[in-house]
Formats: C-alpha cells, sequence, structure tokens
C-alpha cells in the first residue's frame, strides 16, 4: 500500500512582506537599469538601457522619481516595524527566535555552516532568520540611508550647496555611485545565488511570492 507522503510547510512571509519584495524589486531594477545607463552612455548597452525610458534625459527623470518613490517606502516600512514592536516587552521583544536583529548566536550558527560545508560539523539548527538572511536584510536598510541621503543631494544640487560646500555633490556623487555598485553586485551575484541558485532552490525559491 502506498502512502501520500505528507509535507509540512510554514508560512514565513505575510501578504504584506512580500508585496514589499515585490516593491523594492522593481523598484531596484529600475534604479539599476536608469542608473548604469547613464553611467555607462557611451557603451551601446547603456544607450540600450537609456532608450528603454526613453533616452539620456529622460532615464534621470525615471531615476529620481523612482528614486523618491523608493524613500517614501522605505519611511513606510520603518513605520511597519515600529508597528510590529512589542513596546510593553522592549527592549527583550526585539531578540527571540523571529527577531531579524542580528545576535551572538549568528556567529556561532556561521562558523559552524562553515564547517558543515567543509564536512567536520553538523549543520547548524536555524531560527526564522538565518545570518546571511539578517545580513541581506540590514545592508538594504542602512544602504538605503546611505544612497537615499547622497541620491537627494545629488537631485536637487542647488538646495543642496545652500548648505554644503560645492565640492560635496562630487563627495556624495561617489558614495552614490559605489553604495550603488556594492549593492548590484550583491544582489546579481550573492542575493540570486543563496535564493535561487543553490542545489535544493533551483530554479528558484518561491517562499518569498508564494509566502
Amino acid at each position: 500500500m502506498v502512502t501520500k507522503m505528507q509535507t509540512k510547510r510554514i508560512k514565513r512571509f505575510t501578504s504584506l512582506q512580500r508585496l514589499f519584495h515585490v516593491f523594492l524589486m522593481l523598484s531596484f531594477l529600475t534604479q539599476s537599469a536608469t542608473g548604469l545607463g547613464r553611467l555607462y552612455m557611451q557603451s551601446a548597452w547603456g544607450r540600450g538601457l537609456c532608450n528603454l525610458v526613453g533616452g539620456y534625459e529622460s532615464a534621470l527623470t525615471v531615476h529620481i522619481t523612482v528614486g523618491i518613490i523608493m524613500l517614501c517606502g522605505f519611511v513606510v516600512h520603518v513605520i511597519y516595524l515600529l508597528l510590529q514592536v512589542n513596546w510593553q516587552g522592549f527592549p527583550g521583544s526585539l531578540f527571540g527566535p523571529d527577531s531579524i536583529l542580528p545576535q551572538p548566536k549568528d556567529i556561532k550558527e556561521f562558523f559552524q555552516h562553515i564547517g558543515w560545508f567543509l564536512g567536520f560539523r553538523r549543520p547548524p539548527e536555524f531560527d526564522r532568520w538565518g545570518y546571511w538572511e539578517k545580513f541581506d536584510y540590514w545592508a538594504v536598510f542602512w544602504g538605503m540611508v546611505i544612497i537615499g541621503v547622497t541620491g537627494l543631494i545629488l537631485a536637487y544640487p542647488l538646495y543642496s550647496t545652500r548648505h554644503m560646500p560645492g565640492w560635496g555633490l562630487n563627495v556624495a556623487l561617489w558614495v552614490h555611485r559605489i553604495e550603488a555598485m556594492l549593492a548590484m553586485a550583491h544582489v546579481f551575484v550573492i542575493h540570486f545565488f543563496i535564493g535561487h541558485l543553490r542545489r535544493h532552490n533551483f530554479p528558484m525559491d518561491r517562499a518569498m511570492f508564494e509566502g
């Protein structure tokens, strides 16, 4: 007699969290395309990216507009986080198996994970979020602050130079570009690999889309 194997499914993401992810994904891809297109306008592929939104100047307009929308989404996300905190049990409520905050056990799990990769340790038992997921989240969180502030400085240079020297625009430009390159490198290489290309996820981890 053949019995059907039952698989236990655990809900990790709410509908609102998945909506946030789709919003961030679409806005990030738009910012990457328009930013890279303008940066490499002298190349054929850079012109091709800009032409998707109407050309060099249009790419800047889209980049600034979507950037402001992203910052508004970030503010909404911060408000969402504050509403999720159990303030009666604060600060202890910030920690626990469901917490996205880095904790000392994450360091232990990281090295245990490395040992498992090398074949001489047992695999760690993670809580709701693994150490790499926490790194992903907080890298995006602080990255939004850095890239958002520098982006606003560059988007409104006349207002910005009322409160800072002109050379500050050059600093903001390079910080903006470096942070953007780091973000794209991490997302398109590390995040995509962990989320979709690992053996037990390939060709796609559907958890963020199915819940």
